[in-house]
């Protein structure tokens, strides 16, 4: 009985772990890596990212946004 009480543990930790590894990236989006608030790097390519967890944050702008050039 033990046992499966430490299994079901490890896989609830598991759950709420893993999204703090990854970011998703969508192809209309752009997003902003800050580590420790400053900036870190910026990931143009959509898809699936890594982080490190409780140290970097994510910002993600609507790239189709910051195409646009406005006459002065």
């Amino acid at each position: 009985m033990k046992i499966l009480i430490g299994i079901v543990a490890i896989i609830v930790l598991a759950f709420l772990l893993v999204p703090q590894f990854f970011f998703i990236v969508d192809e209309t989006q752009q997003a902003l890596v800050l580590r420790f608030g400053d900036f870190d790097r910026v990931k143009h390519n959509p898809g699936l990212n890594v982080k490190v967890p409780f140290i970097e944050t994510v910002i993600k702008y609507d790239k189709r946004l910051l195409r646009f050039d406005a006459p002065p």
